[in-house]
């Protein structure tokens, strides 16, 4: 976990999803709702 938020663990797995290709609208969904639209940041 490192330090992490549990809402910037989330955005670096669908990172990792995104470049494996998969992908779903709901992703950008939950991102919005979390405030990580714009991928994981430094906590």
């Amino acid at each position: 976990m490192d330090g992490q938020t549990w809402e910037h663990l989330i955005a670096d797995d669908f990172g990792k999803l995104r470049k494996a290709g998969i992908d779903h609208p709901d992703m950008k969904r939950v991102e919005h709702l979390l405030g990580t639209e714009n991928g994981p940041t430094d906590p």
